[in-house]
């Protein structure tokens, strides 16, 4: 038995298919002056031939996988790589493999020391982009997948050019050694696929049953009969289970005793829109616009900002909040020359980036974009990492100029589109009574207001223990979040992962808050569960657990609470 992480809940009885990495077979090769453009060229053809692949996998592959093809594509266009591969054949009078690989791992060279998990994460992308450039300079023909039989792929880290290969109806699991980021985990919850990371696949053998339970990040490996059985049993009631939550698609979140909570879903694409239809969601707590600005060379213009959140508010037919650019910690934009700093969690970051004088011309056409959209719909303007009431104030003042602008264009807006901000620093915690004359909403983002209170960087695995949104600190502070902004008529939501865990949504609802934003997948059981408690219970429960001493008691009560019951 082996224990990992789950990325994506499910069990599956399958045979293991091991994926072994690539082996780049190639010597340092120097060339004399008169290959030096033959071999440039001969690089640049393999470059295309390359692109023409991907955009042919592009074409043809699921949204997911659409996305990250296109992020290949505009990696093969980069000048800062492959110009400077070109430019090393000539400078060093070098082949081109020699050089594609030189370069490529100066660049990863580069980015492990800036030590941002994300961007490591990230180097996948460069590796199967360059592997597939080396097999391009090699004549090679790319090795397909075969599958057959519904399997759990075993690799670290699967790539897109990977799965391209081979029929994703006969992936039961997957198991990877990569973080929550790799494009295994990506693909694994967007398909829906049960998923572990974490694990060292070096020990996990090729053709064997085993057993994946990814609700509690376990492996078993030679199952006994009477393990195999016992999953065969939960796997019937997990199929009974899953359609009993379709009734919920249609109905409205109450509690047993009718107290109605909005909620909503997290989006980080156009593509995701559609989900909020599919699982009956209230509409968009969060639009992530970071990543329209991620994996490209150059940010995106305001006119394709402007389609884009056209789109999901079109799209949605629901309210739709959009959170302004939140980049920095372990969100780098290399286009966007953003400095290496000791303590990127603890710096320039969100709307301290945003606010710079560099910035606020790229700042200011994401708000002339936000504005534009929002007469198509409902929409409300979210501004991350507030942490002094001159930053909401400063942020509000350019987001007035703008409308100003617009009107004097003719342009059509809401003029009344609501303001929020974050709570994630917990300096806001002692402002809130002037926070609340500034903002029409709050969104608490409890992954990072976890870290900031706690002192501990959640990219960190030494320090995971003290990321836990069952501290008493936190609860707290949340709960006086709460009562200040309902004290002065304003709603709070919550769009940290704390939202889209059964028990602690339980006791969120208690606690007061209005909305809860989350993954779609976890929308109809979030639903469910809270139509099963009535509201008078879980404020009991809420008041009694605030006032513990430690996390593990809180824990403890919550899961008595809901045996109980």
């Amino acid at each position: 038995m082996k224990q990992g992480i789950g990325i994506f809940e499910g069990y599956v009885i399958a045979k293991t298919y091991v994926i072994q990495p690539a082996v780049m077979d190639w010597t340092p090769q120097e060339i004399v002056s008169d290959r030096i453009e033959k071999e440039q060229q001969r690089l640049q053809q393999a470059v295309d031939r390359v692109e023409y692949s991907l955009q042919q996998m592009h074409n043809l592959a699921a949204e997911v996988q659409a996305r990250i093809f296109h992020t290949h594509i505009q990696l093969l266009r980069d000048p800062e790589w492959i110009g400077e591969v070109k430019l090393r054949i000539k400078n060093k009078q070098v082949s081109a493999i020699t050089a594609l690989f030189d370069v490529t791992e100066e660049l990863v060279q580069y980015f492990n020391e800036m030590e941002l998990r994300l961007l490591k994460e990230r180097l996948s992308d460069l590796y199967d982009v360059r592997n597939q450039i080396y097999e391009a300079l090699m004549g090679k023909e790319k090795e397909q997948i075969r599958l057959d039989e519904p399997v759990i792929i075993v690799a670290e880290d699967l790539t897109p050019s990977m799965t391209a290969g081979f029929d994703l109806n006969y992936v039961a699991g997957m198991i990877t050694t990569g973080g929550q980021t790799t494009h295994t985990a990506i693909i694994a919850r967007s398909l829906a696929i049960p998923a572990i990371t974490g694990l060292d696949i070096a020990l996990i053998p090729h053709g064997k049953l085993v057993i994946l339970d990814s609700y509690q990040g376990l492996l078993i490996n030679d199952p006994t009969a009477i393990e195999i059985q016992y999953y065969q049993d939960k796997l019937q009631q997990e199929a009974v289970n899953k359609k009993k939550l379709e009734v919920f698609i249609a109905q409205k979140t109450a509690t047993a005793d009718g107290h109605n909570v909005t909620l909503a879903l997290n989006i980080a694409s156009s593509d995701d829109t559609r989900m909020v239809q599919t699982v009956g969601a209230d509409g968009i707590g969060l639009f992530r616009s970071e990543f329209l600005f991620m994996n490209r060379t150059h940010a995106p213009s305001e006119e394709e900002q402007y389609e884009t959140f056209k789109k999901v508010i079109m799209q949605a037919k629901a309210p739709v909040i959009i959170r302004t650019l939140d980049v920095g910690g372990d969100k780098i934009i290399p286009y966007l020359h953003q400095r290496q700093e000791q303590n990127p969690f603890l710096g320039l970051r969100a709307i301290r980036l945003c606010l710079q004088p560099s910035f606020l011309s790229l700042f200011k056409e994401q708000l002339r974009a936000i504005c534009r959209a929002s007469a198509y719909g409902k929409v409300k303007i979210l501004f991350p990492m507030i942490t002094t009431l001159g930053e909401i104030k400063e942020a509000k003042a350019l987001l007035q100029e703008v409308q100003a602008e617009i009107a004097q264009q003719s342009i059509p807006f809401d003029a009344q589109m609501e303001i929020g901000m974050m709570i994630e620093v917990p300096s806001i915690g002692w402002i809130m009574e002037e926070c609340c004359n500034e903002v029409d909403f709050f969104s608490i983002g409890t992954n990072d207001l976890v870290q900031y209170m706690m002192a501990a960087d959640r990219t960190n695995e030494k320090v995971q223990y003290l990321q836990n949104c069952f501290h008493p600190s936190v609860l707290r502070m949340i709960q006086s979040v709460i009562n200040t902004a309902h004290a002065h008529g304003k709603k709070v939501g919550v769009c940290g992962e704390m939202a889209g865990e059964k028990a602690a949504a339980l006791l969120l609802v208690g606690m007061g808050i209005d909305e809860l934003s989350m993954s779609a997948t976890q929308l109809l059981s979030i639903r469910k569960i809270v139509a099963e408690y009535s509201l008078k219970d879980l404020e009991v429960l809420s008041k009694r657990v605030v006032q513990l001493s430690t996390a593990e008691e809180i824990s403890e009560q919550l899961k008595l609470f809901i045996s109980d019951v």
